[in-house]
């Protein structure tokens, strides 16, 4: 299973542990999703926990001081580009992100809650 939870909620980020790792990530919100993005601040490859949620995409999520389980589902097609839209211009960084990762396109990942 693969854990999310939030660093600093001023900073709008979140902290995942997949594995070994525990990467700090931003993340956004679309409307009552959160949204992260497997930028690896533009390296040519996917990171390894982008491929951890591929194989386990039932997450939890930590946020606030809330903890709750969610499902992560990689974004395709047009609802891509609308959050990623959306996402460059909150984040402009994210942009340059993906000038770096050359021919990879950078994964948005979306986090809905499940109810248990």
């Amino acid at each position: 299973m693969t854990y999310l939870s939030s660093a600093n909620a001023a900073e709008r980020t979140l902290t995942l542990a997949a594995g070994p790792e525990r990467p700090k990530l931003t993340y956004h919100t679309d409307g009552d999703r959160l949204v992260v993005f497997a930028a690896v601040g533009g390296a040519p490859q996917h990171p390894n926990w982008f491929h951890e949620v591929l194989t386990h995409p039932e997450v939890t999520v930590e946020l606030d001081g809330e903890t709750f389980p969610a499902v992560a589902a990689v974004t395709t097609g047009p609802e891509r580009y609308r959050i990623w839209s959306t996402a460059v211009r909150r984040t402009p960084a994210l942009a340059e992100y993906q000038v770096r990762a050359g021919a990879r396109t950078i994964p948005v990942i979306t986090l809905r809650r499940r109810e248990v």
